[in-house]
């Protein structure tokens, strides 16, 4: 954290689905042209095996307002876990 990002967050609340989900946005354009699209993280302990909508729903409204279009229809979605030492 720095002087900046204190100064962003003071003056733009991020969204409580992203907060609660600890988003970001990552954008990244296919060889075919596709978009691949994140992501969330949950780091409770056990983690749940489903997936749920409201973050995924937030990320496509966010998506659609940066690019200025309804996005297609999603052809895959990937939910995993990553490993971390602490």
């Amino acid at each position: 954290r720095g002087e900046a990002l204190d100064a962003l967050n003071a003056g733009q609340a991020q969204d409580p689905v992203a907060a609660e989900h600890r988003m970001q946005l990552l954008m990244v354009q296919r060889r075919d042209g596709g978009l691949t699209i994140g992501d969330t993280h949950e780091y409770e302990h056990p983690f749940a095996f489903d997936t749920v909508e409201e973050p995924y729903e937030h990320l496509t409204r966010v998506v659609e307002a940066f690019l200025g279009r309804p996005l297609p229809r999603i052809r895959h979605r990937w939910a995993g876990v990553y490993a971390q030492c602490t």
